[in-house]
């Protein structure tokens, strides 16, 4: 995973979270995404690019599974911080270990 985002932001100004996927991300045509629920929470993400086929809550976060497309597969969160503060992510594929950011919101 390689993931392209504002190490800081400003509280209710858009911005742009980028996922690109490599190959082993992908299982039976699908890419499955875990999200700690800060992403929604506190990063205030407002739509996904693609959209997902579907998106589950659960274990403190949210799943989405994604139609793999062939070539580089992208996700793109588009957020709008609601907390001011630092502000911790956690993204996670199948197989592979959790990947942590941390976003610094400022007012």
């Amino acid at each position: 995973m390689v993931v392209k985002y504002e190490r800081i932001e400003r509280y209710k100004t858009p911005s742009i979270l980028t996922i690109q996927f490599g190959p082993t991300a992908l299982q039976n045509g699908k890419l499955i995404l875990w999200t700690s629920d800060s992403l929604v929470k506190d990063l205030g993400a407002q739509r996904i690019i693609p959209q997902p086929l579907a998106s589950v809550i659960g274990e403190g976060g949210l799943r989405y599974v994604f139609d793999a497309t062939p070539g580089p597969s992208l996700v793109q969160f588009a957020l709008e911080p609601g907390k001011v503060g630092l502000q911790h992510l956690t993204l996670r594929v199948p197989g592979s270990e959790d990947l942590k950011l941390d976003v610094a919101v400022l007012p």
